[in-house]
């Protein structure tokens, strides 16, 4: 565990935690002791119990030094609390508790988180539109696939779920579906959500608007006319954070099919996304884009994989270590285009696909990637010699190989095998995209010598197997954390 974290606040058996409120810090594995219905897989505990809130509710949120009211969820009815400000969750007329009734007496506890523990069933949202969260709450399904909030018949003007001024809402183990707006929408800059093993889909007017911590999440067929399909962070001094994520058949009319913002991004697969710019991505500020994978989206301007839009410059260089960027389709720019703030940095990256790779201005910079010979000097990667200029890459093709998301392996005969390098100024490197168990610095290619690969996946030395275990960065957050400006 880092030491900038510490055990005095909210480790709950958590074995992550953050000492104050906002303050938030990368951190190492979490407490073996911990167990898996303790924690929610990413250094926080989990509420399994009732009486298992003290500190921290999951979902990603550590409320410090507070206890957490729980709701317990028993009618898939779409029905209003009775008495919002009597502290019971009883619907009316049903007298049970129902999701919308757990929400609304949420927003009367005055300032105390609250849970909804939500069983399996489809919650099909009604007449009364949307589930407004005005204070700190996590709701807390059963899993993915079995709770499901649904707004197939649900009339919402912002979002099925929206987020007040100051509020933070946690969603985990659910899916969001089927609203005419957004699934999820926080109202401005000091509303957040966190998001965690869950799905965001088939929402009208993109999965998530708003600051955001994406973990562990699926956000599939979400659209916009406008820009960052399934999650649009609109303020660029505000970072998102998205980690062991899929974002996949998202599409935007404007730019950023899958996201548009400015993200720290680990251990994600962007696939098959669409816009006009950004096929994946469109950034007016900057990128920290580590361990993860662009491929097959499409954009029908420039900037196949990523859209740099930096007018007036936000930021620092934008750095890419460890990222494959295959096959991604534009006229101009498949792999990107745009203006950055300042050269983008590529460390043990794979460009590879239609030409020509880059429209940038300023060109990359950075050695030990490996990019296709066509392409090179129009990214600005033909000047370092580390820098492997190839015909074939040697990818296979994108497959499910034990981690949360999808990657493009190196084949056995691909010449990034062992060619990449260990100096690299981002922690969280130690294990490929599928995270841990899966070992950086491996001798792939049996010369004696244990070297990183270059691009998301590291092969495995030949007759040791593909490993078994999963993981990946972990992150220390109180709910305020990604509140921190760039």
């Amino acid at each position: 565990m880092s030491n900038e974290c510490t055990l005095d606040a909210c480790d709950g058996g958590g074995g992550c935690v953050v000492a104050v409120a906002g303050e938030g810090t990368l951190c190492g594995e979490r407490d073996p002791a911990c167990s898996d219905d303790r924690c929610d897989g990413f250094g926080q505990c989990r509420l399994s119990e009732p009486d298992y809130g003290t500190s921290c509710v999951g979902g990603g949120i550590c409320f410090v030094g507070t206890c957490a009211d729980v709701f317990y969820v028993d009618t898939l009815a779409d029905e209003p609390d009775a008495s919002p400000f009597d502290g019971l969750c009883e619907s009316t007329p049903s007298a049970m508790c129902s999701l919308r009734a757990a929400v609304e007496q949420s927003n009367s506890m005055g300032g105390t988180p609250q849970v909804a523990s939500v069983p399996p069933g489809v919650y099909a949202l009604g007449a009364d539109g949307s589930l407004a969260s005005t204070d700190d709450l996590l709701i807390l399904g059963s899993g993915a696939g079995a709770t499901v909030i649904d707004g197939v018949t649900t009339p919402v003007v912002d979002g099925l779920l929206s987020i007040g001024s100051g509020a933070t809402l946690g969603l985990a183990d659910l899916t969001v579906t089927n609203s005419v707006a957004a699934g999820v929408y926080a109202v401005d800059e000091t509303a957040f959500v966190g998001v965690e093993r869950s799905v965001i889909r088939d929402n009208m007017d993109r999965g998530v608007h708003g600051v955001a911590r994406i973990h562990r999440t699926e956000v599939l067929d979400n659209q916009t006319t406008g820009d960052g399909g399934g999650l649009y962070s609109p303020v660029p001094s505000f970072i998102a954070l998205i980690t062991e994520s899929t974002f996949a058949r998202n599409a935007a009319g404007g730019q950023g099919g899958a996201f548009s913002g400015t993200a720290l991004i680990s251990g994600s697969s962007f696939l098959e996304n669409e816009a006009s710019s950004g096929g994946a991505i469109h950034t007016p500020g900057f990128l920290v884009v580590v361990n993860s994978t662009l491929d097959g989206n499409v954009a029908t301007i420039s900037g196949g994989g990523v859209e740099f839009d930096s007018n007036p410059p936000i930021g620092p260089s934008s750095i890419f270590a460890h990222v494959t960027i295959s096959d991604n389709l534009a006229p101009s720019g498949t792999a990107i285009a745009g203006v950055a703030p300042l050269q983008p940095i590529f460390l043990n990256t794979i460009v590879t696909g239609s030409f020509p790779a880059c429209s940038l201005a300023p060109p990359v910079v950075g050695g030990s990637n490996m990019v296709d010979a066509v392409s090179a000097a129009g990214c600005g990667l033909d000047v370092d010699p580390t820098n492997l200029l190839v015909a074939d890459p040697g990818l296979g093709s994108l497959s499910d190989l034990g981690g949360p998301t999808a990657i493009r392996p190196l084949l056995p005969t691909s010449p990034g095998i062992d060619a990449g390098t260990d100096n690299v100024p981002i922690v969280g490197l130690d294990w490929d995209q599928r995270g841990e168990g899966y070992p950086r610095a491996v001798d792939g290619d049996l010369d004696g010598t244990p070297q990183v690969d270059i691009g998301t996946h590291e092969v495995p030395e030949p007759g040791l197997g593909l490993g078994l275990a999963i993981g990946g960065l972990f992150v220390c957050a109180g709910f305020a954390w990604p509140r921190f400006r760039a």
